[in-house]
């Protein structure tokens, strides 16, 4: 278990958060230092090119395009790119953090919400049932519609013209929606330790 002192930094959010809505939206090219940190908002993270790492917590894995985290707050890690072992294919990665209020009251009314509510949920109760592997691989057309999303995204958020929020929001929904999918196709046996620990997630 990481304390905050272990950590090179926390991430409160304000340089993201600054401008008064609870949604950012970039992409970066990753750096190949230590930045171990944690933050106290929810992080979708895509990788988009690239190879290099992502450490979480006490666990490293390797990554590639394709590849989708969701990080939940107070979680350490980080993403490093490898240029002693890839020195033409940094690790780019989009990212989308936001505050969990930003998914307010109207989005809870798509039929998949709970589902994916469930599913973060799971991931902090049981972590040792998801550690083993990286969250979510997409492969062909998934990829395609998650890049897609993630550049519709960043456009609303750079040029901030009239009802982009309300844009952002509708982006955030398809995007959860589209992970959801994505996880309850990812394998029959995560599938059953999720059915296995739903009971709990249920009561609590």
């Amino acid at each position: 278990m990481y304390e905050l002192n272990d950590l090179d930094y926390y991430d409160t959010g304000e340089k993201y958060f600054a401008y008064g809505h609870p949604i950012f939206i970039n992409h970066s090219v990753e750096q190949p230092g230590s930045h171990l940190h944690a933050h106290d908002f929810i992080e979708i993270a895509y990788v988009y090119e690239g190879k290099g790492i992502h450490r979480i917590g006490e666990y490293e894995y390797s990554v590639k395009k394709g590849d989708l985290f969701l990080i939940n707050y107070n979680t350490p890690h980080e993403f490093r790119s490898l240029p002693e072992f890839y020195p033409d294919k940094p690790l780019k990665v989009y990212n989308c953090v936001f505050k969990p209020e930003f998914i307010d009251a109207y989005i809870s009314d798509f039929k998949d919400f709970t589902g994916i509510s469930e599913f973060l949920l799971y991931r902090s109760l049981f972590p040792n049932e998801v550690e083993t592997s990286i969250d979510i691989k997409l492969l062909g057309q998934d990829t395609g519609n998650i890049e897609e999303i993630y550049r519709k995204m960043e456009r609303e958020f750079t040029l901030k013209e009239d009802g982009y929020i309300a844009i952002l929001k509708s982006y955030l929904t398809e995007l959860l929606i589209l992970i959801f999918r994505a996880f309850k196709k990812g394998g029959q046996d995560r599938g059953n330790a999720f059915n296995r620990n739903k009971k709990v997630v249920d009561k609590v």
